[in-house]
């Protein structure tokens, strides 16, 4: 975030701005930037794209990089980004470079999203599952796990 001189100086420029220059001024964090600044600013939020949008998206994408995707790790590469394009984006290119250039569900994305796969979730959770409260609280703090 700028410092209040460095506001001070672009609140100067947006007051008196040359004919030919054009700000786009971008920020997640908003509530940071002066009042004085922000009332001399058009104001789009923008929101997150549909985990399903963005699995079609990156289905665009692989077939234009003449890669191949199974269609359940697009839709987990989509639910790991959490709707930003981008990090759906860099997810991808790593799933690609990973799985040189065919991206799979289970073994490939999982590996390298950093998300457990299916299979190592439910291993994790087993001992928990039938277990009782106590027993569930003592199989989590042992040290092995």
């Amino acid at each position: 975030m700028l410092s209040k001189q460095a506001f001070n100086g672009l609140l100067k420029t947006l007051e008196e701005p040359p004919e030919h220059v054009k700000f786009i001024f971008a920020t997640t964090e908003a509530r940071k930037v002066p009042v004085t600044v922000l009332s001399r600013c058009q104001r789009f939020d923008l929101k997150r794209i549909e985990v399903e949008q963005l699995a079609e998206h990156l289905a665009g994408i692989v077939a234009q990089e003449s890669a191949t995707a199974d269609p359940a790790a697009l839709m987990l590469i989509a639910r790991a980004a959490e709707g930003s394009v981008r990090d759906a984006l860099s997810i991808l290119d790593r799933a690609i470079a990973f799985g040189s250039g065919k991206v799979e569900a289970e073994a490939r994305c999982a590996g390298c999203s950093g998300l457990p796969t299916a299979a190592a979730s439910s291993i994790s959770w087993r001992p928990c599952l039938p277990a009782t409260p106590a027993s569930a609280l003592d199989e989590a703090q042992r040290p092995d796990q």
